[in-house]
């Protein structure tokens, strides 16, 4: 391939190197075999939430991967696994201030991402929206402190918007096609599809959360 076809291409990166003559040679001789190799040494929690933290844009703070990813109220486990995930440089940390905030290299991010079904997606995407919304709502009438508030959010609220507004153009979709059926329920084949071939790729990224 050219240098201008594979530019092109960078948004694929995963398949390109998996296409790529010899790339199954040996483990370390490809990015894609580098990850898959990194992604087999984490446990089964590691995995999990570096699957979820695929859904942020950008980078995030604890309390963000804990009310997205976690579960109860002790941010404390999620913090002893996103640190784990640190120390093998799956995720990487953002220095801001007085606050540590991290991220994930858009490689590492289109891995995980691949790995979820689409029912982890949809709940994961779906907690994204509501702890954004609620991010956003405690920085209203705060005029002086809304910078302060949200600063480094700016990628997550606009996915948080896009996310919602596409959520509801699912729903008022779906309500046409069941009425224009007798409101019967009407599958939805396109998604029906990419489930099958998402599935299975999503191996070792479910654990009770």
């Amino acid at each position: 391939m050219s240098v201008t076809e594979i530019a092109g291409r960078l948004d694929q990166r995963l398949r390109l190197l998996r296409s790529a003559p010899g790339a199954s040679e040996a483990r370390h001789e490809t990015l894609a075999a580098t990850l898959d190799w990194s992604f087999d040494l984490c446990t089964a929690g590691e995995r999990s939430l570096l699957c979820g933290l695929t859904v942020f844009s950008g980078s995030f703070d604890l309390n963000a991967a804990h009310a997205v990813c976690g579960s109860g109220d002790d941010d404390l486990a999620t913090l002893e696994v996103l640190d784990a995930l640190v120390d093998r440089s799956l995720v990487t940390t953002v220095a801001r201030r007085d606050r540590t905030r991290y991220q994930l290299l858009e490689t590492i991010r289109q891995y995980g991402a691949a790995r979820l079904s689409n029912e982890e997606d949809e709940g994961l995407r779906q907690r994204h929206i509501e702890h954004y919304a609620g991010v956003a709502k405690g920085a209203r009438g705060r005029q002086g402190r809304i910078d302060a508030a949200i600063r480094g959010e700016t990628e997550n609220l606009r996915a948080a918007v896009y996310l919602r507004s596409r959520a509801a153009r699912r729903a008022s979709g779906a309500v046409d096609r069941r009425s224009s059926v007798g409101d019967r329920t009407t599958p939805d084949m396109g998604r029906s599809r990419g489930m099958g071939s998402r599935r299975a790729r999503a191996s070792g990224c479910r654990s009770a959360r």
